[in-house]
This record gives C-alpha cells, sequence and structure tokens, in this order.
C-alpha cells in the first residue's frame, strides 16, 4: 500500500523507514516548515522545569546556547516521540505525558511541579492548536511562554502527490496534526480533489485531527486509539 505522509520533512525519514519496514510504500508531502527562534540562557533563569509539545521546540532548543542550563532541569514532554528526541539531546529527567498537550495539561503533577518554587518554561510554537499556557495557571501552576519555533504551511500539494491522488495510487493518509489536517484539507479542495480522495482511508491521531477533515468529508476516517505513533500505525492493514 502506498501511504501519504504529511509531516514536516525532519519527522518524515524516520515515519518512512518505519512504514517500509511494515512493507508499506511512502509518499512523502510535508505541509508545514519549521524555521525557529533564537533562545539565550537567560530565558531559562530561575526555572524550575520545562515543558515542551513538540520536537521542533527539542531543535530549536539544540540549536541554542541554552543547553547546559536546560540540561539541569526536568523536561516535561507530551509523548513518547518527544521523550525520545529529549533523552536524545542529552536530557535525564523527563517526564512523559499521555500524548497531547490536552492530556498533558490534565495529568501534569502540580505539587512536584510547584516544589521547587519556580516557574515552569513551555517553550510554545508561534501558532498553538491547545492553550496550555492558561490551563496550566488555571490549575495552579506558574508558567512562563517562550515562542521556540515557526511552522508555514504548504502552499499546494506536491505535483507528484496531485498524480498519485488522481490515478488513485494513495491507498491510505496519515495525519497527526490538526493544524497540519486543516492545511491538507484546504489543499485538496484548492487541487479539486475531493472526490479522488473521498474513498481513501485517512488515519488520524486524535479526535481534533478528525473533526479538521470535515470540508472534504473522506468516508473512512480512523482514529488512532490513543494519541501515539503507535496507535496510529496499529490502524494500518496488516
Amino acid at each position: 500500500m502506498r501511504i501519504l505522509v504529511t509531516r514536516p520533512a525532519s519527522d518524515a525519514g524516520d515515519l518512512a523507514a518505519r512504514l517500509a519496514k511494515l512493507g508499506h510504500t511512502v509518499a512523502i508531502d510535508p505541509l508545514l516548515d519549521a524555521s525557529f527562534f533564537s533562545l539565550n540562557a537567560r530565558q531559562f533563569d530561575d526555572i524550575g522545569a520545562i515543558v515542551v509539545t513538540s520536537r521542533n521546540a527539542l531543535r530549536s532548543l539544540a540549536a541554542s546556547d541554552a543547553m547546559p542550563e536546560a540540561l539541569a532541569l526536568p523536561i516535561h514532554v507530551v509523548g513518547p516521540g518527544t521523550e525520545r528526541a529529549a533523552r536524545d539531546l542529552g536530557f535525564t529527567t523527563i517526564i512523559r505525558g499521555p500524548g497531547s498537550a490536552r492530556e498533558l495539561a490534565d495529568t501534569l503533577d502540580v505539587t512536584a511541579a510547584n516544589a521547587s518554587g519556580r516557574p515552569l518554561l513551555y517553550l510554545a510554537g508561534e501558532t498553538i492548536a491547545f492553550d496550555l499556557k492558561s490551563c496550566l495557571e488555571a490549575r495552579g501552576l506558574a508558567i512562563r511562554q517562550v515562542t521556540a519555533y515557526r511552522t508555514v504551511a504548504a502552499k499546494s500539494l506536491s505535483t507528484v502527490t496531485v498524480a498519485q491522488v488522481e490515478n488513485g495510487e494513495i491507498g491510505a493518509v496519515l495525519l497527526m496534526s490538526p493544524r497540519t489536517a486543516a492545511i491538507y484539507g484546504d489543499l485538496i479542495a484548492k487541487a479539486g480533489l475531493r472526490d479522488a480522495v473521498r474513498p481513501v482511508p485517512h488515519l488520524c491521531l486524535s479526535p481534533n485531527v478528525a473533526a479538521a477533515l470535515q470540508p472534504i468529508s473522506p468516508q473512512t476516517v480512523m482514529i488512532a486509539a490513543q494519541p501515539s505513533l503507535e496507535e496510529l500505525l496499529a490502524l494500518l492493514p496488516t
């Protein structure tokens, strides 16, 4: 089966390799491109722990001069993907969330996070799908938010993707964020491909991702049991 992967180029390669091991052919068409803002060591002064909900935040951190200060702190990550990325960077105290920013906000241990008496530092994207900072503040946490990266949407599908969709060569589409799903839907409509993709199964990381597909109304939308890559891949036929 040929599977369309819409993740940013920096993340698509690893996913494509996993899909290939499962016996699938992969078509990659990144719908978001990331650029990074400069972080500095002063932003980590008097911080009790770091919070990240995207590997892009960790990439921004890795490119900064703040790594020595950051590595000395605990880090709260959204799920297994960000946990692996944080461990690869050298973090040793990693607290993993259930898989989404909303769930991280609901499950983060307020008592433990407040024990240091210092605020959390949330390394966020310029565009956010969920207001984690306000949610954690409502739970009694002091938190600072710093914009670490920006993601820019693609303006069109690649000519290869358009041809593969038109020819019925795409067997499934993987979508991992509401924003990517919304961009995908817009570009499908722009290319006049609504009817062509309607019978194609769309595999979504969460209900919010699936909801973003409503404008193009695919016939089959499958949602991972939990918002993790492993559960998303479990939706694929074996």
